[in-house]
């Protein structure tokens, strides 16, 4: 029964073969070292959070709750927003290099990018300059986990 499997899809497993053929993936996860500075970037770039904190600031903490939970869930938005641009700002340097980008869950509020990156063994080295460029330009802020070369699991769906 299984050599009529395997026959009846040779064809699909010649071509994912062939598409993976010099090929390797590497991973990169990139996280936020520390949220409050995060939190306090947002903070700076909002004109409307920082209103709104300003107006019920040193008022009683009992007068203040519906206002404390909207700035909160505007703070919640705008990190959301953040790790959108920032997590898409690397993937974009990153994605030319590659072959196919699997991008994974965000796990936690610190992760901005969870990827996978199936990459031509000759653009390796490339890749991994640039990752190393990224880690130099926002390494005061961003802890970056990158593992590879690995066999490309991410890039293969049986």
């Amino acid at each position: 029964m299984s050599d009529g499997l395997l026959a009846s899809r040779y064809d699909e497993w010649q071509a994912l073969l062939a598409h993976l053929a010099g090929k390797v993936e590497l991973g990169l996860k990139a996280l936020w070292k520390e949220l409050e500075a995060v939190f306090a970037e947002i903070v700076a770039e909002r004109e409307d959070i920082r209103a709104l904190r300003d107006a019920i600031g040193g008022r009683p903490q009992a007068a203040t709750y519906q206002g404390r939970i909207e700035i909160g869930e505007m703070v919640g938005r705008a990190l959301e927003e953040k790790k959108g641009r920032e997590g898409g700002a690397m993937l974009e340097m990153l994605a030319p290099l590659a072959a196919e980008v699997r991008s994974g869950k965000l796990l936690g509020e610190n992760m901005i990018l969870n990827a996978a990156f199936l990459v031509e063994r000759r653009r390796e080295s490339e890749f991994d300059g640039t990752v190393s460029r990224l880690a130099e330009d926002f390494g005061g802020r961003l802890a970056f986990k990158y593992v590879g070369p690995a066999p490309p699991f991410n890039f293969v769906s049986v």
